[in-house]
This record gives C-alpha cells, sequence and structure tokens, in this order.
C-alpha cells in the first residue's frame, strides 16, 4: 500500500521539493513533481506542505479514492519581509450577518497581508459548514488558513470528520520567508477525536526534521487553538514521544480559545492571543484583528481595531496624544494634574503611567509598563499604585515618577490580568479575578495569598466593604465573592452553576449594606455581609461593561452594553428613565456586536445632572430627573476609561490615547 502522485502548479508545470505529506510521513517532490508516501493506519488524505492561494486544491481525502493523486496548485511567493492576520473563535453558528468580513477584506485590501489565519471555533455543526463560505480566500481577498478548535469536532464517527471534509488536515505546515510554520490541534473537543494524541507528534517529529534540514536558519512559529500546555519549555510530549520546539527555533505560539488579546514574551518566545474581530472578549478585550509582521525572524504585532469615523468638535482646553489605548484605567487627579495610564497588546509596545500637567497638557512624567495596564492606579499619600497585564504591582512616586518597589503577583497561564487594584488599611490589593493578593503598602512585601478560585479574567474592579472589613471580587464565568482582608479567607461566594452571578464583567457597588451589581441582563442585591441575595429583576437589556452604577436619591444609574445609561428605582428595580447613546464605535462587551449603546464607564452625578462618556465617541450629560440631554461632546473615538469631571469642567481619554 502507498499514496503516489504529481504536484503541478496552475499550468501543468511540475514543482520540484515540494513537500507532500500523509499526516504521518513527509515526501519531497523530485524534478518531475512525482512523490511517494508509504501511508499510516489513519492516513485520510495527502496534503501539499505549501501555502497555496485556495484552501481547497492542496490536499485529497484517500477515503474512495483509487490512482494517483496529483495536485495543480498556486503556491504563494513570499519575500523575507511580510505579515499575516490572525484572528479566532468567530463561533458563527446560526449567525447570518457577518459584518467583520467586511472589515477584514477592507484591512487586507490596504495591509496586504501574506495569509490570514484562523484558529478555530467556527462553532458547530452550522458553524463549520457555513465558515468556509463566509471567510475564504475570495471573500477577504488573500489565502486564508485553519486551525480546528474545541468546538468544530462534531461529527459523530469521529469528532473531526465534518472539519476534515471541508476545511483539510488538523496538522500542517508551509513556508513563508524565513519561518516555519506549523498547525496543530487542539486533540479534544464536543465529540471524540479519530486520532491518537501521538499522531501529531509524530508528524511534527518528522516535518521539522526535515524543516530545519532544508532550511537551518527558519524559525519556528506554531498556531494552535489553545495555548501550549508547557510555556516553560516549549516541549511537546505524548506517549513514547517528546519534541523539543525550541530546538527548532520557536519564535511564536499563537492561538485563541480564550477570547482574549494578550501578547508576553516568555524568554525568547512570543505568547499570543487574539481576540474575536465582532465582539469584546471573555475578558471584554476590544474587537479587532491582529497584524503580525516579520522581517526576517524579527516579530513585532499590533491590533486593527473595527473603529469607524466618529464626529470630533469637542471644544479643547488642550489635547495629549499618549501612545497605547485607555482601556479601563480611568482618568485620576494629583495636585491638579492629570494621571493617565495606557496598554499596548502589540509589540514592540509603548505604554505606562503618565503624568500629565492639568493647565496645558504637557507630560510631567512617563514610567513606562511593557505589558501595559488596563485597569485603576491609585495614588495614595503621594504614592501612585498600579498593576500591569503581567501581574507586576509597582509603587510609583507621584512627584518625580520614580520606581519605589515592584512585587509580583504571579498569574496563572495564559490569562494576564485585567483587574486594577485597590488600598485599604495599609494593604494594596492586587493579583487576578481568579487569585488575589495583599501587599504591604509600604514594602510591597506579599502578606498573603487568597485561594485560586478559577474563572476567567475580567474588567470589573475590587471593591470594598469598610463595615465588614471585606474584598468583593468578581471571576468571570465563575463568581462574586468576598474574602476577608486582614487573612484572605474567602467570606463568601455566589458561585455557577447554583449561584447567579457567574458572569461578572460588572463592578459592584457597596453602599449601606447590600452590594448592588449586575450579571447578563439582571440587577441583582445581595447582602454585603453574607452574599445572601435579596432581590433581582431582568430588565430587558444587557449589562455585561465594566462600569459600576452610581445610587443618588433613591435611583441607581446603571451603565449598560446595549441601551446606554438606566435608570433604576433603587428598591423595585424598575427603570424609570433611560439616558440613551447612539451606536458604539468600538465592542467590549462579551459576545456582543450590532446595534449597541454602550458605556463602560462610570456615570457620575454632578449636582443636577447625569455625566458618562460613551463608546460612541461622546461625552454626555443629561438632567437626571428628567433625562433631557444638556450637553453632548464628540471627542472623536470611543471613550471607556472614566472621565474625571466636576462643575464646568472634565477630562477625558479615548480608547487611542487622546
Amino acid at each position: 500500500m502507498g499514496y503516489e502522485g504529481r504536484v503541478f502548479d496552475r499550468e501543468g508545470r511540475p514543482l520540484c521539493g515540494i513537500h507532500v505529506s500523509d499526516g504521518r510521513n513527509i515526501a519531497v517532490t523530485d524534478g518531475s513533481g512525482s512523490y511517494f508516501l508509504p501511508g499510516y493506519e489513519r492516513t485520510r488524505m495527502i496534503y501539499v506542505c505549501a501555502l497555496t492561494v485556495r484552501m481547497d486544491d492542496w490536499y485529497i481525502r484517500t477515503e474512495g479514492r483509487e490512482g494517483t493523486f496529483d495536485f495543480r496548485i498556486e503556491p504563494v511567493a513570499v519575500s523575507p519581509d511580510f505579515s499575516f492576520f490572525h484572528t479566532s473563535d468567530t463561533e458563527i453558528e446560526g449567525r447570518k450577518n457577518n459584518e467583520w468580513i467586511r472589515f477584514a477584506g477592507e484591512l487586507v485590501e490596504k495591509h496586504r497581508p501574506a495569509f490570514f489565519m484562523h484558529t478555530g471555533d467556527l462553532c458547530r455543526d452550522d458553524g463549520v459548514r457555513r465558515h468556509c463560505l463566509v471567510m475564504n480566500e475570495e471573500t477577504v481577498g488573500c489565502p486564508v488558513r485553519y486551525a480546528i478548535g474545541n468546538h468544530d469536532y462534531i461529527g459523530e464517527k469521529y469528532g473531526e470528520e465534518i472539519y476534515e471534509s471541508l476545511y483539510g488536515p488538523l496538522w500542517y505546515s508551509f513556508d513563508c520567508g524565513e519561518i516555519h510554520f506549523v498547525v496543530l490541534p487542539i486533540g479534544q473537543g464536543d465529540y471524540p477525536s479519530g486520532y491518537e494524541p501521538e499522531d501529531a507528534l509524530k508528524w511534527l517529529q518528522n516535518d521539522l526534521r526535515l524543516a530545519s534540514e532544508t532550511n537551518p536558519q527558519s524559525s519556528l512559529i506554531v498556531f494552535d487553538h489553545d495555548c501550549c500546555e508547557e510555556e516553560n519549555g516549549f516541549c511537546l510530549k505524548g506517549e513514547g514521544i517528546s519534541v523539543d520546539l525550541k530546538r527548532y527555533g520557536l519564535l511564536a505560539w499563537i492561538f485563541g480559545h480564550y477570547h482574549i488579546n494578550l501578547l508576553r514574551k516568555i524568554g525568547d518566545v512570543f505568547s499570543i492571543c487574539t481576540a474575536r474581530p465582532d465582539s469584546g472578549g471573555i475578558d471584554s478585550s476590544a474587537a479587532g484583528i491582529r497584524e503580525i509582521s516579520l522581517s526576517g525572524s524579527v516579530l513585532s504585532s499590533r491590533i486593527l481595531y473595527n473603529i469607524p469615523p466618529v464626529p470630533d468638535s469637542a471644544p479643547y482646553v488642550w489635547r495629549t496624544g499618549l501612545k497605547g489605548q485607555l482601556y479601563f484605567s480611568a482618568i485620576a487627579r494629583y495636585e491638579g494634574d492629570v494621571i493617565v495610564c495606557t496598554s499596548d497588546d502589540g509589540y514592540p509596545g509603548d505604554c505606562g503611567i503618565f503624568r500629565i500637567c492639568g493647565e496645558n497638557g504637557k507630560i510631567v512624567w512617563k514610567y513606562p509598563a511593557e505589558s501595559g495596564i488596563k485597569n485603576r492606579a491609585v495614588v495614595e499619600e503621594n504614592r501612585l499604585y498600579a498593576q500591569d497585564c503581567s501581574g507586576w504591582l509597582h509603587c510609583v512616586n507621584v512627584q518625580d515618577g520614580s520606581l519605589q518597589w515592584k512585587t509580583l503577583t504571579p498569574l496563572r497561564t495564559p490569562v494576564h490580568t485585567r483587574t486594577g487594584v485597590l488600598t485599604a488599611e495599609g494593604y494594596v490589593f492586587a493579583g487576578s479575578s481568579s487569585q488575589v493578593y495583599a501587599c504591604d503598602a509600604k514594602t510591597g512585601k506579599i502578606l498573603w495569598r487568597a485561594e485560586y478560585v478559577g474563572g476567567e479574567g475580567s474588567p470589573a474592579r475590587y471593591v470594598y466593604n469598610e463595615k465588614d472589613r471585606l474584598l468583593i471580587v468578581s471571576s468571570q464565568w465563575n463568581c462574586l465573592y468576598a474574602l476577608n482582608i486582614a487573612d484572605g479567607k474567602t467570606v463568601w461566594m455566589n458561585r455557577r452553576p447554583e449561584g447567579e452571578l457567574w458572569y461578572r464583567t460588572s463592578t459592584p457597588l457597596v453602599r449601606d449594606g447590600v452590594i448592588y451589581t449586575a450579571s447578563l441582563d439582571r440587577v441583582l442585591i445581595l447582602d454585603a455581609a453574607s452574599g445572601r441575595l435579596l432581590r433581582e429583576k431582568r430588565i430587558g437589556c444587557r449589562l455585561d461593561v465594566a462600569g459600576a452604577p452610581v445610587l443618588d436619591e433613591g435611583e441607581l444609574y446603571y451603565p449598560t452594553a446595549e441601551c446606554g445609561v438606566l435608570a433604576l428605582d433603587a428598591g423595585s428595580l424598575e427603570i424609570v428613565r433611560r439616558f440613551p447613546t447612539e451606536k458604539a464605535a468600538l465592542f467590549t462587551s462579551p459576545y456582543l456586536y450590532g446595534d449597541l449603546q454602550t458605556v463602560e464607564s462610570d456615570p457620575q452625578i454632578i449636582g443636577d445632572k447625569l455625566f458618562f462618556a460613551a463608546s460612541d465617541g461622546t461625552l454626555r450629560i443629561y438632567a437626571k430627573k428628567t433625562a433631557e440631554l444638556f450637553r453632548k461632546i464628540d471627542v472623536g473615538a470611543p471613550v471607556i476609561a472614566t472621565p474625571a469631571a466636576g462643575e464646568g469642567w472634565v477630562i477625558a481619554g479615548d480608547f487611542v490615547g487622546n
């Protein structure tokens, strides 16, 4: 038994030196374009290990086929300097309108990437069957390749049955410039795989050996739906087999699955994740598409956000452009000046903490934080406390921007933290939504570490229940829980699946012994000391934003993902007034897209006015009791960070860094 054939270009000319695989073994075509492969017990297709223009010309299924396996392909010619796009987890199951494809096509036309990589979760039967029609070389304008996600194992005979029939092999490789790209399967999903875990590793061993012989100077980039399980050594292991990726010049491991924008460097290896292109990530990462550029083996990256033009007519006193993005960091004041924190999900990053002169907008000092700061800093007694996305807690002198101390709060891989810091009673609380650390505010020494509770990252802030000395923490896809600030012990937990608060993006409000918070489309009131649910109400509107409500004269003003700001009666939780916005120019709320009126910032009450910033690129001032729009200020870009405001003035920072 065996498989043989020839490889030609589209004009019928034989191609020499092309790698062809049966899923285990790899052959190289000779001068006539011919090859032979022995096959193995689970060979399902023969495929060319080369990047071709079309999605369906580089593999042939073996089932029911006799004779030779001949290919006519159009290989993509790429220079040593090139770029590619990455997206993941589009999950189009049951969805007919895919506006993000138009955005993807516009980006391809503008930036001309060599190819577009999708690392899986097309999502169940409908998504898997239709995604190749939605996203292919014709709809986006460049070659497209896929990796299988856990929700793409949908076949009854074996999990990858339908996926393979439409997208080809689960593991394969191709070369571009000085880079050898390898695509690997996550290996498990909604239905069991028909392969053994070692099948992909045995092929990988053969592929990397041949690639290193062909081009010893090439670097390796791996695509997978999931992160590498062994990020310390990047060594993949199975029964009787081990593949050390660093030995083959591993440059990056690129994945999806977590619905987050993340880029971090582990030694010499980049670990890169990209959230959805059409909605906010699970941790409220902004929707976008990642561009990765290579000059030889030198890598750089940035997120390209789908932000449509919005008006810019604000009467500025001053305006300053900063590097990076302003996520949920809020604007802080210090002695008349402004403190701003920025982040950057690209590389090399250029972001950090800035002190800006309140009179003229000039930068007084900048403190660099390579992985960026996505949530709030705290200024207390000439010290500024801020936590970067990698878990480093920084204490900075506010006068001159000098470092006082720096402490690492270790995070579970691969998630970066989106959580801000909170100070109380001489403690600085930092870490993540899944594991909290208490540090001494003067020295940075870790005093206690709370038990790891799991869940996903969340932009919801820590909240202090001063009366009961409890720290209230939100763990996305998991629970709301309270820690004793003296020792970090869990006092109560309202948890999934039996609990009501598993969806945790919104920051709670603690007032008069109760907690006001939201989950999905529900507003909830809990006893602050025990976590016991007192009241809940569905309001017909998703509330999955980072901002906290404000309580004023018996009414709660809630920021929402879909309906601007809502005023609720604090007792009955009935909607009493609506404060609308226009369509969001940036999607940050998890899984939501379309005509959203998103407000991620905290609403603020100033006299008889309600003030808030919105994702439509406006600052809005309403009469709080009548919902009459008093003033709208167009700032030219979405605003999700909470501004600083007072009578007659406002200092705001938009998402793109102004």
